[in-house]
């Protein structure tokens, strides 16, 4: 039996033209092995395909989308004001996500999608000095070791 989550990754699946196998395969797949599929329907490189996939209800498909380098720039500026900690999470670990949505997760009110900052390696220097005065222990640490690994480089 197909999950609610594996439903919707089918439809969109149909919507944008994969083949049936693929679509059949998502029917034998746990939800986690759905979300990997998602990544795979989100690497198209149409808007309409990235658009369907970043609304999706469940979480772990919008994840999908915001963590695939391949999403365009207007999507991850709108996953990263999803409600869930996850996605924004997700987006401020994506290496292609621009530097002024990067600046907008290094300000987000939950330290876990702070942290998710300080992991990606294109946030720019400044952004780590800001975020190693952080409230957050974890976040501080983590940003103080970016920083340290920038002396180190030179």
């Amino acid at each position: 039996m197909v999950c609610s989550v594996g439903r919707r990754v089918q439809e969109i699946a149909r919507e944008v033209g994969f083949s049936k196998d693929f679509v059949e395969e998502i029917s034998s797949l746990s939800e986690e092995a759905i979300g990997a599929k998602a990544t795979k329907l989100s690497r198209i490189k149409t808007l309409k395909a990235s658009r369907i996939l970043a609304e999706d209800e469940s979480w772990k498909v919008r994840c999908a989308v915001a963590r695939n380098t391949n999403t365009p720039k207007k999507i991850l500026a709108q996953l990263a004001e999803d409600e869930d900690l996850n996605v924004r999470r997700s987006v401020a670990r994506n290496t292609n996500t621009p530097k002024k949505i990067i600046a907008q997760l290094a300000e987000d009110e939950n330290w876990v999608v702070r942290y998710g900052v300080t992991r990606n390696t294109n946030t720019p220097k400044e952004i780590l000095v800001q975020l190693a005065e952080d409230e957050n222990w974890m976040v501080r640490r983590a940003a103080q070791r970016r920083l340290n690994s920038f002396s180190e480089a030179m």
